[in-house]
């Protein structure tokens, strides 16, 4: 089983302000957000190729890493997040039968999660990580409550998510319609009929958004340096 990994980046960080995005800004000294999930997937047993998706006018900045990660391939992302990613898996080598789709702005995910997912993945189910809900969460309609759910049987969704890359293929060949904007891959396995498996994901695994998201990844940062904290199983 060839494995590859697609690693969206095109998010624009605004919330943080400056020139760059976050994924470039350096969580620690010479240590930008970007590197950290790079350096994981790329040292993952199995791994073929990581392809790194970004906006146009930052491929260069990327090309920083290409010395050091020899797996690695630059790709230019998509008007939408879905075509970005599509992307990235058209520049996977042939010889890559499993995908593993991850958002840069995780870049803690623990090495656990990820073989849970991509030992879980079968022919013909996806699979990704996910939280199980702990919050009270309610549906809302405007400024009106409409109903509580049953946090039971809701999950919150990280990454990584795995499919057969045949799965992949063939929803990408089916397209999308003109006013979809699906919010990841399992969305559109989903729509197009598809069984997605799901895997408990890991709270190291958190997005970073918004600025006081950077405070706590800056935290876990220093502790990986020190060894307090650990990715590895």
């Amino acid at each position: 089983m060839g494995i590859g990994v697609v690693l969206p980046a095109g998010g624009s960080g605004t919330r943080f302000g400056g020139p760059l995005p976050k994924q470039f800004l350096e969580v620690r000294p010479g240590r930008p957000l970007l590197r950290y999930p790079v350096e994981t997937f790329h040292d993952f047993p199995g791994v073929e190729s990581v392809v790194l998706v970004l906006p146009q006018e930052f491929i260069q900045d990327g090309e920083g890493l290409l010395p050091d990660f020899p797996k690695l391939n630059l790709v230019i992302g998509g008007v939408d997040r879905w075509l970005s990613v599509r992307n990235g898996v058209e520049a996977l080598p042939a010889s890559v039968d499993t995908v593993l789709i991850h958002d840069v702005a995780r870049p803690f995910t623990p090495r656990s999660v990820i073989r849970k997912c991509v030992e879980a993945m079968k022919d013909d189910m996806a699979v990704i990580a996910a939280l199980p809900a702990s919050d009270t969460v309610k549906e809302v309609g405007g400024s009106k409550v409409a109903r509580t759910l049953d946090r039971n049987r809701l999950v919150l969704v990280q990454t990584p998510q795995c499919f057969p890359r045949t799965m992949l293929k063939t929803v990408y060949e089916r397209g999308l319609s003109s006013d979809s904007k699906p919010t990841d891959e399992a969305q559109i396995a989903e729509a197009a009929g598809f069984h997605v498996g799901w895997v408990t994901g890991s709270f190291l695994s958190r997005k970073i958004t918004e600025p006081e998201d950077w405070e706590w990844a800056e935290w876990v940062a220093a502790r990986l340096e020190s060894g307090k904290v650990t990715l590895d199983d």
